[in-house]
């Protein structure tokens, strides 16, 4: 039956206890476990072969990103970020010239909301005291049915 197990994965790792120090022998069911060593000895008792440690996983792992950061070629990442750069500021000075070019035209763009929105306003004031000019051509006099300021 052990022998079932251990092809089904069964495997042992040594825990640790929390603070104490304290370690055990846990027992338990590894996904696609490692395959079994052979020996060159027979054991007098049925064997669980270990499962990877934490240690040797976190080791395996570190050994991996080294590698990785090893194969990195820094000089050219430094290069292409240093040619990002000088295209951002090239595209910004370029904003910037263009912005400035058209400054005069802003400022004029901005001049002629002012003075419309100056009329609006008039405008506005004349037709709430004399919403007849809507129904008309402009007249500086309004038709006595709807001029409510004299009553």
């Amino acid at each position: 039956m052990m022998e079932s197990l251990v092809e089904h994965g069964l495997r042992a790792t040594v825990a640790s206890s929390g603070i104490t120090g304290l370690s055990r022998i846990e027992l338990n069911m590894v996904q696609n476990p490692p395959p079994v060593a052979r020996l060159t000895w027979i054991p007098r008792l049925p064997l669980i072969p270990p499962a990877p440690s934490l240690i040797d996983s976190f080791s395996d792992v570190a050994t991996r990103v080294m590698g990785q950061i090893n194969k990195m070629d820094f000089v050219s990442v430094w290069s292409n970020v240093q040619s990002i750069a000088e295209s951002i500021s090239h595209i910004m000075s370029n904003v910037d010239s263009r912005i400035e070019s058209q400054k005069a035209n802003l400022c004029e763009m901005m001049q002629n909301i002012n003075e419309a929105s100056a009329r609006i306003d008039e405008l506005s004031r004349r037709l709430e005291d004399n919403p007849s000019l809507l129904l008309r051509p402009a007249d500086p006099e309004p038709l006595p049915e709807t001029n409510f300021s004299r009553q």
